[in-house]
């Protein structure tokens, strides 16, 4: 789902998660600066909000197990 200012994530994770971390940047963002800080949840599902629209966005998601990070999966995601 997403809307002009939010995208709601879904994934699916093998194995056991404690929580995940996503991040997302603004493409060509000239500074690369962070969209926010990053987002820690528990379930597979996430909204991301107060985005610009008609705006793409590279977000990743890593998950966490025993305060271990997995190598993040990269999501492309744009605003309407």
């Amino acid at each position: 789902n997403k809307t002009q200012t939010s995208v709601t994530l879904l994934w699916v994770e093998e194995g056991v998660a404690d929580f995940f971390e996503v991040f997302c940047q603004q493409v060509g963002s000239s500074q690369e600066a962070k969209l926010q800080e990053p987002i820690a949840v528990s379930s597979h599902v996430v909204t991301i909000s107060s985005l610009l629209p008609a705006t793409a966005y590279n977000c990743s998601v890593t998950s966490f197990s025993h305060d271990s990070p997995s190598v993040p999966t990269f999501i492309a995601i744009s605003t309407m």
